[in-house]
C-alpha cells in the first residue's frame, strides 16, 4: 500500500514539474527557466538518458525523479509520457504512460 501511495505522489510531482517547466520554457527567458529549475526541482532533475522499450524502440527521458520506490523503481519522463525504470538494470517496467 505504501508503495502505491509513493508512486502516486511521484507521478503528481513529476506532472506538476513538467507542466511548470513547459510553461516557463514557452513564456519565459532562459534566465526564467534557470530560476524555475533552481526553485522547483522537488527531487526532479534534468537528464538525457535513453532506455530500450519493446525491442529496438528507444525512449529518451528528459526528467528523472531522485527517489527510488520499493528499492527498485525510479520515475523518468519526457514531455509527453512517464515510465518506471528498474534502477538496478535500467529496464523500463511495463508500458510508458501518456
Amino acid at each position: 500500500m505504501a508503495s502505491s501511495i509513493s508512486e502516486t505522489q511521484e507521478k503528481i510531482n513529476m506532472e506538476n514539474f513538467i507542466e511548470g517547466w513547459i510553461r516557463t520554457s514557452r513564456e519565459g527567458s532562459e534566465k526564467d527557466l534557470n530560476e524555475f529549475l533552481k526553485t522547483n526541482s522537488g527531487g526532479i532533475f534534468l537528464t538525457k538518458r535513453s532506455f530500450r522499450s519493446g525491442g529496438n524502440n528507444f525512449i529518451t527521458a528528459w526528467f528523472a525523479s531522485s527517489h527510488i520506490i520499493s528499492d527498485r523503481r525510479q520515475l523518468f519522463a519526457n514531455t509527453n509520457m512517464y515510465f518506471w525504470v528498474d534502477s538496478r538494470f535500467g529496464n523500463i517496467l511495463g508500458e510508458p504512460h501518456k
